[in-house]
């Protein structure tokens, strides 16, 4: 039966204390509905967490396989092993 994106675990929330750790050593950044900030082939890219917004996750064919909002962060295992990124991420909600 395929997982459904409901139904994928999902990483647990970063906490405020660990969303100012990573202040201290990131930058901050806004994207907009629609940036791409990473896709499938991409040999590096960085480490996300998520402020405010919502990012699509989406497999090599485009289909939507999670989402991922505020206090939540973007990073596959690539980052470590030095793989090329295999899902891709876009911005689908900013708020006003």
């Amino acid at each position: 039966m395929p997982r459904t994106p409901a139904s994928l675990p999902a990483s647990p929330p970063l906490s405020e204390s660990q969303l100012d750790a990573l202040a201290e050593v990131g930058e901050e950044r806004t994207a907009d509905v629609g940036d791409v900030l990473f896709r499938v082939g991409d040999q590096r890219y960085p480490f996300i967490a998520i402020v405010e917004g919502e990012v699509a996750i989406l497999d090599p064919a485009g289909h939507e396989i999670v989402r991922h909002g505020t206090s939540r962060f973007l990073g596959e295992l690539s980052l470590l092993s030095g793989q090329t990124a295999f899902l891709s991420a876009v911005a689908t909600h900013r708020p006003a």
